[in-house]
């Protein structure tokens, strides 16, 4: 697993604005990266969703200087979308990122998702408490 040394910095695909990088960085979910905050972006006028995967929410689309859409911003959210309220829901197509001090672009897509990071903190546990238990038992 990748070790992040740097923050990464996530572009609008079309015109190349910094959206925003790894230190708002909240969460993904699904086809979205989440962010505490999103500086070079504007947002439009209040919908009500009509679309069956964020039913019951509220939002304003959220559009990188450039006018190109790039995300959401939930207002008001059903049960399923509750950790996006309040925070800046950006697709993970509209955007490109990159590690500071690297010549590389990082792959956005390959963010782990939340169930993946608990599992892989539940795989560390268990290694850690085989290791606990190898290190007591010679001494």
């Amino acid at each position: 697993m990748e070790t992040l040394k740097n923050p990464i910095i996530f572009q609008c695909i079309k015109c190349n604005t910094i959206i925003s990088d790894s230190f708002f960085l909240s969460e993904r979910l699904e086809n979205t990266l989440l962010f505490t905050d999103a500086p070079n972006t504007v947002v439009d006028e209040a919908v009500k969703s009509v679309s069956e995967d964020d039913s019951l929410c509220t939002y304003k689309t959220l559009k990188c200087l450039c006018g190109e859409e790039v995300g959401k911003r939930y207002l008001t959210a059903g049960k399923k979308m509750s950790s996006c309220l309040g925070k800046y829901s950006v697709y993970i197509g509209s955007i490109r990122g990159y590690q500071l001090g690297t010549s590389a672009e990082h792959p956005v897509a390959s963010f782990m998702s939340i169930p993946e990071i608990c599992a892989e903190i539940s795989s560390l546990q268990k290694f850690c408490t085989y290791l606990y238990d190898k290190i007591k038992g010679t001494e």
